[in-house]
C-alpha cells in the first residue's frame, strides 16, 4: 500500500476561506441595494464576468473586483 496514494483518497477540509470570495453570485445580487455604484450589475453572468479573475487583468483590477462583494458588507454595519 501506498501511503500518499491512499492519502490523495481521502477527504480533504477547506482549511482557509475568505468569506467575500465564497458567496455565491445569486446571493450577491439578492443582497445589494439597486443603484450600487460599486456593483454595477444585474445578472449573475455579468456579475461573474466582473468578479472572477480574467486573463489579462492586472493586479490592480483584480483588487477592485472584491469593491463589490465589500460594499455589500459595509451596508450592514
Amino acid at each position: 500500500m501506498d501511503f500518499y496514494k491512499e492519502l490523495s483518497k481521502l477527504p480533504k477540509a477547506e482549511l482557509h476561506v475568505h468569506l467575500d470570495g465564497s458567496l455565491r453570485e445569486d446571493t450577491i445580487l439578492s443582497l445589494s441595494q439597486p443603484g450600487n455604484p460599486f456593483l454595477p450589475y444585474s445578472s449573475v453572468g455579468e456579475l461573474r464576468q466582473g468578479l472572477c479573475f480574467q486573463k489579462g487583468w492586472d493586479l490592480r483590477r483584480c483588487l477592485e473586483s472584491f469593491q463589490a462583494t465589500l460594499s455589500r458588507f459595509t451596508d450592514f454595519s
